[in-house]
């Protein structure tokens, strides 16, 4: 990744329903790689999906890691997101 290059952080959030003290619920979050992408208004002028490794994680609050996963990304490309 170009170090001139900015890239807003994307925050996806869900939420449970409401729980009773001591109760649990599985959550399923899915996106597509694309949702990733960035425009890229300097060269492509194109959203792009920049080769690398991210690192998606689930956090119980802002310090908090529960779980992570990371999705490696192994070739730049334009991608318009859904």
């Amino acid at each position: 990744m170009a170090a001139s290059r900015r890239h807003p952080r994307t925050w996806l959030r869900s939420k449970t329903k409401k729980l009773e003290p001591g109760a649990s619920q599985t959550v399923k979050i899915e996106f597509d790689d694309d949702d990733m992408a960035s425009y890229d208004q300097k060269d492509a002028k194109a959203y792009v999906l920049e080769q690398g490794d991210y690192d998606i994680s689930i956090q119980s609050d802002s310090h908090h890691v529960i779980d992570h996963q990371k999705v490696t990304v192994k070739d730049t490309s334009p991608t318009i997101p859904t």
